[in-house]
């Protein structure tokens, strides 16, 4: 079990102040003292923690399962698809399409339509019209 400083003695400073010697690790468990966490590895650098490390690990076992799944969803509706698309000879022919020179609607349909829409229009607007001339506007 080897344990050893955390910090260096500044420049111009002959040894470390009692804070500091009591910030200090082991190889194998890290204290918290000083208010930080001291889990440093060989090369001074921090360690991630064992909570990061495994929800990193889990994040990316469910990205890579979700991408697995929904490209084999994906193969498997495609080919089901190109059975069906087999099961059917070929498509059906296109419709016949309408005659342009004929009018959907007849001259009496139009008439109609016509005096409907003038007749809602003074039934909601009536009352404004009327008080409008009244008024000269």
């Amino acid at each position: 079990m080897t344990a050893r400083l955390l910090q260096e003695p500044r420049a111009g400073e002959t040894e470390l102040s009692p804070r500091s010697q009591l910030c200090w690790m082991s190889e194998k468990t890290a204290l918290t003292r000083c208010g930080r966490s001291l889990a440093v590895n060989a090369a001074n650098r921090p360690l991630m923690s064992i909570v990061r490390q495994e929800r990193l690990l889990w994040t990316s076992l469910g990205l890579i399962t979700g991408a697995v799944s929904f490209i084999d969803i994906r193969r498997s509706l495609w080919s089901s698809t190109s059975a069906l698309a087999d099961k059917f000879p070929s498509p059906p022919p296109p419709a016949a399409p309408l005659p342009a020179d004929e009018p959907v609607f007849g001259s009496r349909a139009r008439l109609g339509v016509v005096r409907t829409w003038n007749s809602s229009v003074d039934r909601v607007f009536g009352d404004l019209v009327r008080f409008l001339s009244d008024r000269n506007l």
